[in-house]
């Protein structure tokens, strides 16, 4: 019986239906993918990632940051009267859309934390514009982090640029002025990398954050061109890929973490939309953007008259 309320519920009724489906072992956990019509976005993807009661008050200092879409996410929460801090002046603050790979996103805290040095410099905002290293710098990273109490990071890319001898990775591309063959190339990571990558982040935030609210989250903004020798479209859907499953390593590597979440935005627009994304074919169109954010405020953010 309660295979067959399972099959109904899930939408799998239908002429295609076969009762067979009840003679095949299921083990413990049997979750079908609904039909379109049938799709709670509640049940069917929010059900197990998000926290069972709101976490974020409007007292929190929240360091959102990583690929682009962390814009949408610090644009909403600024809306709805949430603390985005702008304490010191870094990079992060002046440049954290730029942080797409989890190679990036790990250097700035083991730069802000571990007081790592690079041997070239690697953090080009735009081809004529670095991103500086120096003491001070490095001082406000840490000051801001220290200052956040929550941490939103986006991830958007698996491909880099790196240097071949030390594998450091670039925050984008290289500049043409820059670029030596002999000294640098394309990259297409692996899954067991970022994930080694998203052990350390996690690390590293517990080490010297204590067991502060981490939320990752897969961006679905599609990059502008691919460095493969493949179309575009395909290279986006591998680079994603090899992200969520190394998110979906961590998140089960670490899965007794109360404090350690994942945001399925990515989910959330290619799950629920048939036509999501803009003319540009990158970036979701912007009522999608704003109903995966409101949802994201609905599941994290203590109401004001509740705290």
């Amino acid at each position: 019986m309660n295979k067959e309320i399972n099959d109904l519920e899930s939408g799998r009724s239908g002429s295609w239906y076969k009762p067979g489906w009840k003679d095949w072992y299921r083990g413990d956990h049997c979750n079908f993918v609904p039909r379109r019509q049938f799709l709670d976005v509640h049940k069917h993807i929010l059900s197990g990632f998000v926290p069972s009661i709101p976490i974020i008050s409007v007292e929190d200092k929240i360091a959102a940051f990583g690929s682009c879409f962390a814009d949408s996410i610090q644009n909403r929460l600024r809306e709805r009267g949430y603390n985005i801090p702008h304490i010191t002046e870094c990079n992060i603050t002046r440049y954290g859309d730029g942080l797409t790979t989890t190679f990036t996103v790990l250097q700035q805290l083991q730069y802000a934390y571990e007081e790592k040095k690079f041997i070239e410099d690697l953090w080009w905002k735009r081809p004529d514009l670095l991103a500086e290293t120096n003491d001070e710098d490095q001082i406000n990273t840490k000051l801001f982090f220290d200052s956040s109490n929550v941490f939103i990071i986006t991830f958007g890319l698996s491909e880099v640029w790196r240097n071949k001898s030390t594998k450091e990775v670039f925050w984008r591309a290289i500049p043409v002025e820059y670029f030596n063959p002999v000294k640098h190339e394309f990259y297409l990571s692996t899954v067991d990398e970022n994930f080694k990558n998203l052990v350390e982040i996690v690390r590293i935030i517990r080490t010297y954050r204590g067991n502060i609210p981490i939320i990752f989250t897969l961006s679905p903004v599609s990059f502008l061109a691919t460095f493969r020798n493949i179309p575009g479209v395909v290279a986006n859907g591998v680079s994603k890929a090899i992200l969520r499953v190394a998110l979906d390593l961590i998140m089960t590597r670490l899965q007794d973490d109360p404090n350690l979440f994942y945001w399925p935005s990515y989910e959330l627009v290619h799950s629920c939309h048939s036509d999501a994304y803009q003319q540009d074919g990158l970036h979701p169109r912007p009522e999608i953007v704003a109903e995966i954010m409101d949802l994201f405020c609905d599941y994290y953010l203590i109401p004001k008259e509740d705290k």
